[in-house]
C-alpha cells in the first residue's frame, strides 16, 4: 500500500494547465504579475501553487484589462482512489497539491475597448 501513496501525485502528476484564449488575440498573458506569453497559450504551473490570490491577467493595447483568479478544487475521483487505498495516500496527494486542479481550466476571455 505505502508503494501507492499519492495516486494523483503517480497518475496525474503535479503540474497542471490552464489555457488562455479570446479577442483580440496577441493579448499579454500574465500569471501572478510575470509576463508568461501571447494569447492564445496555455499556462503551465504547479499544483501546488493554486492557492488563493493567483490571478491569470491579460493585457492589450487600447483595451480594457482582464483578471481572473484562480480557485482550486479537488478531483474528487482520484480522492475517492486514494481513501480506499487507505488515509495515507490522501495526506500525500494533499500534501503535494497533486489532488487539485484549477478552476477555471480555460479562460475565454472578449476584450472591449478602453472607455467603453
Amino acid at each position: 500500500m505505502l508503494l501507492l501513496s499519492g495516486c494523483a501525485t503517480v497518475i496525474t502528476g503535479n503540474m497542471t494547465h490552464v489555457k488562455v484564449t479570446g479577442t483580440p488575440e496577441n493579448a499579454n498573458v500574465y500569471y501572478d504579475g510575470t509576463l508568461v506569453g501571447k494569447s492564445p497559450c496555455t499556462i503551465t504551473m504547479s499544483k501546488k501553487d493554486l492557492t488563493q490570490g493567483k490571478h491569470i491577467t491579460i493585457v492589450a493595447d487600447g483595451v480594457k484589462v482582464n483578471q481572473t483568479f484562480l480557485n482550486r478544487k479537488i478531483n474528487v475521483g482520484i480522492l475517492a482512489v486514494d481513501l480506499v487505498c487507505g488515509v495515507i495516500p490522501a495526506i500525500v496527494d494533499l500534501a503535494t497539491g497533486a489532488l487539485y486542479s484549477p478552476s477555471p481550466r480555460t479562460i475565454n476571455y472578449q476584450l472591449t475597448k478602453a472607455g467603453k
